[in-house]
């Protein structure tokens, strides 16, 4: 057996990289934020899809997948990783828990998993409000959704949301080959939504464009600031209330239902 060291592996070659980086800087793409007009365009194209008889049964729960993820990562302005710890069985199960005739009407998203900054698996838990300014079709798809995982079987198992017929979660890749795809179908049949110049390949990816797009539709629809921070950074506004002790969703759901009129702000807004 032969050892060796590879070069790019030395103190030298790393501190030579340092230096690079210094003196010439480094090139960021920042993800374009998605409007919602094109989301409506997006979902309007999937439902077109999901109720012409041509459509295929796989096709019909990838679309299923698909569009509920692509609303829940706007209304909820996740970034694209976290998406994937939307947890499926606490999901189903609360699904008409927070539907009332009232203006506070609204959809749980539990999430759980090893997040960033965090020692162990949380627990997290977001509302979506079932009415939005745009009439965005969330009760529409998330119950689709449901019935997707209940003839799975997979709604009583703990488990991704975002998962494939086995239950095995998805990745970032499949969402944004379908972002792509969508994108440039939006692009063909309302192309008075993009920017012509857009770069579709690059500009749009599931890790920021959700999230940037739904919080300058926010901005613009008069939400306050001291909102947008609450609904965007729930990890820390959850660790300065004492929430971060790993908490059941039972506990969570307790304590973010007493400030659901701040909580659903944001997403009625869209």
């Amino acid at each position: 057996m032969h050892f060796y060291h590879a070069p790019s592996n030395s103190e030298f070659f790393s501190r030579f990289m340092m230096g690079m980086e210094r003196r010439m800087g480094k090139q960021v793409r920042q993800n374009v934020g998605l409007s919602v007009e094109v989301l409506h365009a997006i979902l309007d194209d999937y439902e077109e899809e999901f109720s012409s008889i041509k459509c295929s049964v796989s096709r019909k729960r990838d679309i299923v997948i698909f569009a509920s993820g692509f609303l829940i990562l706007f209304t909820c302005a996740l970034r694209g990783n976290e998406l994937f710890f939307w947890e499926r069985s606490e999901f189903c199960t609360r699904i008409t828990q927070g539907l009332n005739p009232g203006n506070l009407s609204h959809f749980t998203i539990p999430l759980m998993g090893e997040f960033k900054n965090e020692l162990g698996t949380r627990n997290h838990m977001m509302v979506v409000a079932q009415h939005t300014k745009s009439h965005l079709p969330v009760e529409t798809w998330l119950n689709r959704l449901v019935q997707v995982l209940k003839s799975d079987g997979l709604s009583s198992t703990v488990g991704p949301t975002m998962c494939n017929k086995e239950g095995f979660v998805l990745c970032s890749t499949d969402f944004n080959s379908e972002l792509r795809d969508m994108l440039y179908r939006c692009a063909n049949q309302h192309p008075s939504l993009l920017d012509v110049n857009a770069d579709l390949e690059n500009d749009f990816k599931v890790y920021r464009s959700f999230r940037r797009g739904a919080t300058t539709c926010a901005r613009n629809n008069k939400v306050q600031e001291a909102d947008i921070v609450l609904h965007n950074r729930w990890r820390a506004s959850e660790a300065k209330s004492g929430s971060l002790p790993c908490m059941s969703m039972h506990n969570l759901y307790t304590e973010i239902s007493q400030a659901l009129p701040t909580r659903l702000r944001f997403s009625a807004s869209l």
